[in-house]
């Protein structure tokens, strides 16, 4: 199957061709289908040079053999649940699809497990990621869950807010991923005062995703366990992708 880039220039190369014989050639209506022709070259020419180039391998599609895929204005993130020695992790592999760098915050609410007081059995994810375009990474956050809720199913909302500093840049890839909508600034503020209502917040769009909560983890936090973030590829200037050590 073709690709979208390569449909789109041979759809502009035909209607530029019709455009001319009709234009120069006298016969019924030749006006209206050399303006209608000349219209179709614009509009696929604009798909042909904004859509990306699948012989470019400079930023890979790393993250469609995940499933869910989220996207949010071009940051496309994927959440898993890992359990390392004893503690599961709450994993966020992440991707932009654009070539400016990306501020994003992604928020990932429980809908059950929650406490008026803060102290959550199941706690409610709010994170921030910087990246440069096209790159790649994984931010790692230790995730203690309560005992009570341990091989439980929990269902999670999902939203995120993206900023390009410097805007957007070059298209990189083309594949997107289910949209998530924002979070309200009730969440928001919540999330950063640490405090989260008990009554389901809903989000601008329903993106969610679903978890079978691990057994055996622990249930607190062991002090030395802290968020990371690994960028795992990184364009290069050229080509092909470089992988970050």
């Amino acid at each position: 199957m073709e690709h979208k880039r390569a449909i789109c220039r041979k759809v502009c190369l035909f209607a530029i061709a019709l455009a001319f014989v009709a234009g120069f050639t006298p016969f019924s209506r030749h006006a209206t289908i050399a303006a209608f022709a000349t219209f179709l070259a614009l509009a696929s020419g604009w798909m042909w040079m904004t859509s990306p180039d699948p012989l470019r391998n400079d930023v890979p599609d790393a993250l469609v053999g995940y499933s869910p895929f989220f996207e949010r204005n071009g940051f496309c993130f994927v959440p898993q649940l890992n359990v390392r020695d004893g503690l599961c992790w709450f994993d966020v592999y992440f991707q932009t699809r654009w070539s400016g760098n990306c501020q994003a915050e992604l928020y990932f609410i429980p809908m059950e497990g929650m406490s008026s007081d803060g102290n959550h059995q199941v706690q409610p994810i709010s994170v921030k990621i910087e990246c440069a375009g096209g790159e790649v990474g994984v931010v790692k956050i230790p995730y203690p869950i309560g005992e009570s809720w341990q091989g439980k199913i929990m269902i999670y909302d999902v939203a995120a807010r993206t900023t390009y500093p410097d805007g957007k840049g070059d298209i990189l890839r083309g594949r997107e991923g289910t949209p998530v909508g924002e979070p309200s600034s009730d969440l928001r503020e919540a999330l950063k005062a640490a405090k989260i209502l008990i009554a389901p917040m809903r989000m601008t769009k329903d993106a969610i995703v679903e978890f079978q909560l691990p057994i055996g983890v622990q249930s607190a936090n062991p002090p030395d366990a802290i968020i990371q973030t690994e960028m795992l590829w990184r364009p290069t200037y050229g080509f092909p992708v470089e992988q970050s050590s």
